[in-house]
């Protein structure tokens, strides 16, 4: 009877943070192109940075990434290749025949960079949502918590719902990215000291 309770309540876990998540990602995502275009964008330097370097890489200098970023973090990196991503599908589909025409399509719809770079931020601040529900409930379980699912929720639920996560998750900065693989490198840290192995020593 126990056994079936404890299933029952980790189901019941499972099922809020599986709510928590969706909720988190809509809540993040509805209007998410507020302020564009041309009337408001919050930083212009994680775009620009990675439209320098896009320029760089049509131009076949790779000296340029020689030089040290000037905006802090991968962000612009992972913009980058999101814009490639980009780029790609617009060709499979048909929207670009060229680099040239990406690049005109983006002259004359400048918003898109930045909606990308916001989408980023709101997968980012969406995956911080599960990311607090594992590692609170590594950390119950290390401190010896009774019920380390309920730590576990309760983190969850902060990190979907709290103001600042949330209004930082809706902008082209770097903040909520950096939070993101900062929460995840101390994850992993949490595991490697509850299962030592090579694996988890690799991550």
């Amino acid at each position: 009877m126990s056994l079936r309770l404890n299933k029952f309540r980790l189901n019941g876990a499972w099922w809020v943070l599986a709510i928590f998540i969706i909720s988190g990602f809509l809540l993040r995502f509805y209007e998410f192109h507020w302020g564009l275009p041309g009337f408001y964008a919050s930083d212009t330097q994680i775009v620009s940075e990675a439209a320098d370097m896009g320029n760089a890489l049509l131009q076949k200098n790779w000296n340029f990434f020689a030089e040290p970023a000037k905006y802090p973090f991968i962000t612009p990196y992972l913009l980058l290749f999101a814009n490639g991503v980009f780029f790609t599908f617009g060709i499979i589909w048909g929207t670009f025949s060229s680099a040239a025409d990406f690049l005109n399509f983006i002259a004359i719809n400048q918003e898109i960079p930045f909606l990308i770079a916001r989408f980023l931020s709101i997968l980012a601040g969406t995956a911080i949502i599960p990311l607090a529900f594992f590692t609170a409930r590594l950390l119950a379980k290390r401190f010896g918590f009774a019920k380390p699912e309920s730590a576990a929720v309760i983190s969850a639920f902060f990190a979907g719902f709290s103001l600042l996560l949330y209004q930082f998750s809706r902008l082209e900065r770097s903040h909520i990215i950096a939070g993101f693989f900062t929460l995840l490198s101390y994850f992993l840290y949490l595991r490697f000291l509850e299962k030592p192995s090579r694996k988890n020593g690799l991550w």
